[in-house]
């Protein structure tokens, strides 16, 4: 039983795909952000490309300074203490709400609490 909405289970793979495209050796609360940023639905939430583009470009600044040149390009990534508290606050949002699965809005919110 899936409590994640497809479009939550596309943003943890967006992460992952974003924590090895920039080397991480880990998924953080920072590659959750860049996958949302991937994720149709959030350009409701951020109303224009261009804050999108400028966010995307501060966090990449921040994690190119820490990326590890020995990764694999497809290498697995475990998720930080950080990104897995977040998907699991994300889940007590839906509940919170009365939502059967947790959707982009109870992600956003854990990232912001």
């Amino acid at each position: 039983n899936n409590q994640f909405s497809q479009r939550v289970s596309d943003i943890i793979v967006f992460s992952k795909e974003e924590a090895n495209r920039l080397r991480s050796r880990y998924i953080g609360p920072e590659h959750l952000l860049l996958g949302m940023l991937r994720e149709e639905s959030y350009r409701d939430i951020v109303q224009t490309q261009n804050k999108s583009d400028d966010i995307k470009k501060q966090i990449e600044t921040i994690l190119k300074a820490d990326a590890d040149d020995f990764l694999l390009p497809d290498a697995e990534v475990p998720l930080s203490n950080g990104a897995a508290k977040i998907l699991k606050m994300c889940i007590l949002e839906a509940r919170l709400m009365k939502s059967n699965v947790a959707d982009t809005e109870h992600v956003l919110l854990a990232i912001l609490k």
